[in-house]
């Protein structure tokens, strides 16, 4: 909210502008969350179709995960990033007990966020950590060449890869995504700035700096566009980030759950 009333604070007195913020919640905040409510549709359904697709993927690769559903834990990854020592140390163990319980050996993984958590934070603070911890393109490109039974399904040949921060520079998955899209049928081109020289898409500032957040995204999907009108990225904080200059600029963001969902499809 804060970005649509800047322009009229100028204008507000201290008073008037407590006053606002009083009713934002029964009414700037209901104006708002109608306004969102076609991007969150569009949201839920690339999420839920990414998903479908990874879920897919990993059958016919001859992966048969369980899941947790409702009771899915949360990783805690936000309390890492904001500093929140004190709060992470029980999280992770509530977390940890609850897989435990459940006699979970591997977890597979569908975000670069929650995977550098299970894989590289959760270890500092439980003793004995024995979980294998996995993404999902980790597993999925160990088989890239059976993809190509799937590549027949309509997608666009070509793609703009945009590599997420964390998977490549904390995690070290730059290829596999290379591998999955090879097997796809797919030619990636190559943005400025790829690999683990990628440049951030601004999300993770957003929170706290929206301005900047929306000045380094900017700069990035100029970069990405550039090169191609399809784009694919396999982090949904990315995925957000960048579809938002989508009817702008003429172009697509696709998740890679999204691409393995549209060839997976009747299958």
């Amino acid at each position: 909210m804060v970005p649509s009333v800047k322009p009229i604070l100028p204008l507000l007195s201290v008073k008037a502008f407590a006053k606002m913020f009083e009713k934002a919640g029964s009414l700037a905040g209901e104006t708002v969350l109608r306004l969102k409510a076609t991007g969150a549709r569009n949201v839920k359904h690339k999420g839920e179709s990414a998903l479908k697709g990874i879920a897919a993927a990993l059958n016919h690769a001859g992966e048969y995960p369980a899941y947790h559903y409702e009771a899915e834990p949360y990783s805690g990854v936000l309390l890492y990033d904001l500093g929140l020592e004190k709060h992470i140390d029980p999280h992770v163990k509530k977390v940890y007990r609850q897989l435990k319980s459940s006699g979970v050996k591997k977890v597979i993984t569908v975000d670069p966020h929650t995977t550098f958590m299970l894989k590289e934070v959760f270890p500092d603070y439980i003793s004995g950590y024995d979980i294998q911890v996995l993404h999902y393109l980790e597993l999925i490109s160990q088989k890239s060449q059976s993809l190509k039974t799937l590549a027949e399904r309509k997608l666009p040949r070509e793609f703009v890869m945009h590599d997420s921060c964390v998977m490549t520079r904390d995690l070290g998955i730059v290829e596999q995504a290379r591998q999955v899209a090879s097997g796809l049928g797919i030619t990636l081109m190559e943005p400025e700035n790829a690999g683990q020289d990628t440049a951030c898409c601004g999300g993770p500032v957003e929170y706290a700096y929206a301005d900047l957040s929306g000045k380094i995204s900017n700069i990035r999907i100029q970069e990405l566009a550039a090169r191609g009108r399809n784009i694919l990225v396999t982090c949904p904080i990315c995925l957000i980030n960048l579809m938002k200059y989508e009817k702008q600029m003429g172009i697509k963001v696709w998740d890679m759950g999204e691409l393995l969902y549209t060839a997976c499809k009747g299958k």
